[in-house]
């Protein structure tokens, strides 16, 4: 089977899915792999290295190295930055 962006890993042991290859897609910036076991995120993990990028899941998950889930801090929520600086001489609740 021949497709662009495809590619597949000859050298994955018989895993979860109990095929001796893994078929890997380059696809809108990502690569993507169906229903990927513990030995396929390692892999992913391994290339996204060499490409500065992460691994991440359907439902925003990031993987590891281990190819194990990894907690990552919750972004924090700033206030927005004034677009102007505030006037001493007008009150907060005026906007003109």
């Amino acid at each position: 089977m021949e497709q662009t962006g495809m590619c597949v890993w000859k050298e994955y042991s018989p895993g979860e899915n109990r095929e001796n290859a893994a078929w890997l897609w380059w696809s809108g910036g990502n690569i993507v792999v169906k229903n990927p076991d513990q030995e396929i995120r390692r892999k992913m993990w391994l290339i996204a290295q060499s490409l500065e990028a992460e691994v991440q899941g359907e439902e925003g998950e990031y993987y590891g190295r281990d190819g194990e889930s990894i907690v990552t801090p919750a972004k924090a929520i700033l206030p927005p930055e004034p677009s102007m600086p505030s006037d001493p001489k007008r009150p907060w609740w005026k906007f003109w």
